[in-house]
């Protein structure tokens, strides 16, 4: 045994041993965890001896043999990433004192010539990967002399020199997989570098190492040779006894547990990741650690006293609980690393014993911490008792999807780190230990535990997928979490707090401190000031034909009387069924003059759904044109066709006293309904006045010029026809549903439009078919869907001059919510183009499922506030109930 390692613990199969990844690690007794505890079990170190009365036996045979199933798995992922160094295992020494270089490289050989799985060699037969040992295969002690480095710069040199020794792969088929490599600093300091390949290795290795080169070393000096006892077995004897005793009937009944236990194909974590995953990975390592003070650790261990746990249990539960918030899974996976020295005869061995078992844990119903304890528990208990299902094997039963890019069944892992063994001791030498730099992860994310008075919590991360700020929020939740359970485990996790109260008010509050004055007023109102203020400016441009602001404002009042007389007034809404024409708009400021809300249809819309609008709205008076009276269904509503009315010079143009206010309805447009049934939302006066006044987005004057492109049934018109028009702007109307590319860049030129709101399509197309036609605009409002990367920066080098904002918002929340002014410096491979902040008066939170906020960085669903919303659904108290909550 390893020098201050345990002695064997046997106890009829009732303990199991956890082992790091690579290591030691938990001894779990199971008959104290199924009685009252009156103690948490700590991780501690120890090979646990199972199956005592069935021997492992040499195998007769020169070979080739066949290889155990954990070496399967990672021959496999060698073939999958040939030439990477992720399974490195590297361990650095600083040696000061008298080394005998020549006695060092002749104890490293004699080990290496005692355990036959470092003179192995992995390769193809027939298809199937079998180990070949050689007899041929003699380590080299290599050396490199760095005393004539200029001493200021020699430890940086040295540490470069090192990581990249450990960073040297391995080939499987041909290499001697160790390496040893001796850097000379001075005249008594040398850094040793021992690089192994996890395939031949694992860290109770390194303790067997680090003794017998000790014992070797020692009696090379003292002019003898080192009396090692026989090996009973050699690392392929385990697997060849491996490979039989996991088979037939034992095999079929571990398969069994793990389909229940995992419930078929386990659900991938899908953590929010900060950049995409490439399909070639490089997985450098990121790293970030936290300590978790004494009292807050004894806490935890009371915690798992009450409860039966095992400190480790406690720690996955928490980790779980973790991952269940960030990613909203009910089902949460977590790979931890066991260790395979069940086996007296696999004390001494150098070789890799280890086996990785997957735990799932199930978060439905939202159950307290307590109840989680009690599922993590029961789980983790399952998995031990099952612990033999080699993961190679789980792997190939449950036949998930496969990726060369992530671990299959899980990406998350949780390990222990146990206590190291004692370095090498040698005579007349101090030695430290340093750890090399392998740069490369194995897993996504994984948790490190290091278990002492003051524990040590790691994140070890893939910096290919999370950026370093993501990973140490992370770790800030993890503690406020643990935390949290100690003080009130019987608390539903969802309600358990994991935001720091600074980052909860900054979320909460400081994000969404958005108050800025805008008029409280009717959108008729606002314009009849701007009438007022501009009476000769031209407020409408469609054609030839031009309108000014007090012609404009003179026809609507006559038509908003006429609407009077037919019972328009306030909250009674007004279908309005027509084309891109003046008309429209003196159809839309008429009604809203009058008191009522306009409720635009779509012409392109079927009668059914036409019919369905009318009926559900209660329109008793319809605004449309001669030619499109024919379209419409037989609902009994009045008809006013606008093409035929009148306006002679001579009738008066006084504002009609409405009585409306903010808060009546001003719109119902209706969307199109996720169930096949539409639904019509209903805006109020503030919505549109909180959207066009007192915002940073977007500045509005006298000199716009907008070219609306939206059919008037879709919010977003809402802007481009009342942004211009309360702004002493014009309003440029080109008739028809639908523009094209050229009846765009056409309008641009002619009517010097300067602010243009394109459909994310729509964009797109112009981008790619015309691009110069956009070059006069100062802005450009894109959105409707999500953004494409590539056109937007497309567009960024051809229009340097024209600002590009992306405009989001649903129809509750009155045309826009948020916006994003994309900057200049946009990268093509960006992951997308965000959606921005909230608008001034607008509040925007991300929150779960338990309307509790999510960290930056976790999804969750959107939700806003703010006078911009929408008042509810017409005919909808349900649904309006359920969307528009307090």
């Amino acid at each position: 045994m390893p020098n201050g390692a345990s002695a064997p613990i046997t106890k009829g199969g009732e303990l199991l041993l956890m082992e790091n990844l690579p290591g030691t690690g938990t001894v779990v007794d199971f008959q104290k965890l199924s009685a009252p505890a009156t103690q948490a079990q700590p991780l501690i170190n120890g090979p646990v001896e199972l199956c005592a009365d069935e021997p492992i036996h040499r195998r007769p045979g020169a070979g080739p043999f066949p290889i155990s199933f954990g070496q399967e798995g990672l021959w496999f992922w060698d073939q999958l990433m040939p030439k990477s160094s992720m399974y490195n295992i590297a361990q650095g020494l600083h040696i000061l004192g008298p080394l005998r270089r020549d006695l060092l490289e002749r104890s490293l050989r004699l080990v290496v010539t005692r355990h036959d799985s470092l003179r192995t060699n992995f390769v193809s037969r027939n298809g199937t990967p079998v180990q070949v040992i050689s007899n041929s295969h003699a380590l080299k002690l290599d050396f490199a002399d760095l005393s004539g480095v200029p001493s200021h710069t020699r430890w940086e040199e040295a540490n470069q020199l090192c990581n990249q020794e450990a960073r040297r792969p391995f080939d499987l088929a041909t290499d001697l997989l160790i390496r040893a490599k001796l850097f000379r600093l001075g005249e008594a300091e040398h850094l040793l570098v021992l690089t192994v390949h996890h395939i031949v290795f694992d860290m109770w290795s390194l303790g067997v190492l680090y003794q017998e080169v000790s014992e070797a070393y020692r009696a090379f000096c003292e002019g003898g040779y080192p009396k090692f006892p026989e090996l009973p077995i050699q690392y392929s004897d385990f697997a060849a006894w491996q490979r039989e005793w996991t088979s037939g009937k034992a095999l079929e009944a571990l398969s069994s547990y793990w389909q229940g236990a995992l419930g078929g194909e386990p659900e991938y974590q899908h953590l929010m990741l900060d950049h995409p995953r490439p399909a070639q990975p490089a997985n450098p390592r990121g790293y970030t650690a936290a300590i978790v003070p004494a009292d807050q650790v004894a806490s935890l261990n009371r915690l798992s006293q009450r409860h039966r746990m095992t400190q480790f249990m406690t720690f996955m539960a928490v980790f779980q609980t973790l991952l269940h918030r960030y990613s909203g899974h009910t089902h949460i996976s977590v790979g931890f690393p066991m260790g395979l020295r069940t086996k007296r005869e696999t004390f001494d061995l150098v070789g890799y014993f280890v086996n990785t078992l997957v735990l799932k844990c199930d978060f439905s119903g939202d159950p307290t911490f307590a109840e989680a304890l009690g599922r993590v528990r029961a789980a983790t208990l399952g998995a031990f008792l099952h612990q033999d299902m080699p993961f190679e094997k789980l792997v190939s039963t449950l036949s998930p999807e496969r990726s060369s890019a992530r671990t299959p069944l899980f990406q998350v892992m949780l390990s222990p780190r146990i206590a190291r063994p004692p370095v090498m001791q040698l005579p007349e030498l101090e030695i430290v230990e340093f750890e090399p730099d392998i740069g490369a992860v194995k897993f996504d994310l994984t948790l490190w535990l290091e278990a002492k008075k003051d524990m040590e919590i790691a994140l070890e991360y893939n910096r290919e997928l999370f950026d370093a700020g993501t990973m140490e929020r992370m770790s800030g939740h993890l503690l406020n979490l643990l935390k949290a359970v100690v003080e009130n485990p019987q608390r539903p996790v969802s309600r358990l707090p994991m935001l720091a109260p600074t980052e909860r008010e900054q979320i909460l509050v400081e994000w969404n401190r958005t108050s800025q004055p805008y008029p409280q007023s009717t959108v008729h109102n606002l314009f009849e000031r701007q009438a007022e203020s501009t009476p000769q400016s031209i407020a409408l441009i469609s054609g030839d034909q031009e309108l000014s602001y007090a012609e404009l404002n003179r026809r609507a009042n006559l038509l908003a009387q006429r609407l009077r007389d037919a019972g328009v007034q306030a909250e009674r809404k007004v279908g309005i069924y027509m084309e891109r024409l003046i008309d429209l708009i003196i159809g839309l400021l008429a009604t809203l003059k009058a008191g009522g809300a306009y409720v635009p249809l779509d012409i392109e819309s079927p009668q059914d759904r036409l019919a369905f609008m009318i009926q559900d709205a209660g329109i008793r008076v319809l605004l449309t044109q001669t030619d499109l009276v024919p379209r419409l269904p037989a609902t009994g509503v009045e008809t006013i066709c606008l093409d035929t009315v009148g306006y002679a010079p001579a009738q008066p143009a006084q504002n009609v006293q409405s009585g409306a206010t903010p808060d009546n309805l001003a719109y119902v447009i209706y969307t199109s309904g996720s169930t096949g049934e539409p639904k019509g939302v209903e805006i109020p006066h503030r919505g549109i006045s909180r959207l066009l006044f007192g915002q940073d987005f977007i500045q509005l004057n006298q000199d716009d010029v907008l070219l609306p492109t939206a059919p008037v049934a879709f919010d977003l018109s809402t802007f481009e026809i009342w942004a211009p028009l309360l702004h002493g702007g014009r309003c440029v109307l080109l008739r028809g549903q639908r523009v094209t590319t050229s009846e765009i860049g056409e309008a641009i030129v002619k009517h010097r439009v300067t602010t243009l709101w394109l459909t994310s399509s729509l964009f797109n197309a112009v981008i790619d078919e015309a691009p110069e036609v956009l070059s006069t605009l100062r802005r450009i409002i894109v959105g409707g869907e999500a953004l494409s990367v590539s056109h937007i920066c497309r567009a960024l080098k051809l229009l340097p001059n024209v600002e590009l904002i992306n405009g989001y918002g649903p129809t509750e929340a009155t045309t826009f919510a948020t916006t994003y002014r994309v900057p200049q410096g946009t990268k093509p491979n960006a992951a997308s183009i965000p959606i921005g902040k909230p608008l001034a008066n607008t509040q925007a939170y991300i929150l779960d499922q338990h309307l509790e906020p999510v960290p930056i960085g976790v999804p969750g669903e959107l939700y806003l506030g703010g006078p911009g919303l929408a008042r509810g659904y017409v005919n909808q108290p349900d649904i309006t109930a359920k969307k528009f909550i307090p």
